[in-house]
């Protein structure tokens, strides 16, 4: 993710065509939770927000894995793959009565079916990571 991908004045960030498996523009809303967390980061005016050490200048998958383990273990968090929280926003999504199409734009699906497939988590699966998530900060 790069700084020239953000417009803050419209609240947005978009992801390049060539830069997402779909291979089309995404252009997601910023919630104000986000903006507030790259404002604390300190906005640049290029470049990539997350700076890896290596010869490409961005975060490899490995080092986004090693610091996902590091935050899981802070927060006492069950153990889960960063993409399950993608799984997690359809089902909480379908059962707050979100349309699929709604939930797939959030995600960046084309097709409902992708959605749906993302909606359909294990209701006691999606019951323990949640009252785990949300029991540690209330």
């Amino acid at each position: 993710m790069k700084w020239e991908w953000l417009n803050f004045d419209k609240m947005v960030y978009q992801v390049p065509s060539d830069n997402n498996k779909s291979k089309k523009m995404i252009i997601a809303p910023m919630t104000l939770l986000l903006q507030t967390h790259l404002m604390k980061y300190g906005i640049q005016d290029s470049g990539y927000i997350f700076k890896g050490n290596g010869s490409t200048g961005y975060v490899s998958s490995t080092g986004i894995d090693f610091q996902w383990r590091n935050i899981r273990a802070l927060a006492g968090l069950p153990k889960m793959r960063l993409h399950d929280i993608r799984h997690l926003i359809g089902f909480m999504g379908v059962n707050s009565g979100y349309s699929l199409e709604q939930i797939g734009s959030v995600l960046g699906h084309s097709s409902t079916a992708t959605t749906r497939r993302y909606s359909n988590m294990k209701s006691d699966s999606a019951k323990e990571v949640l009252s785990h998530m949300f029991d540690r900060f209330i």
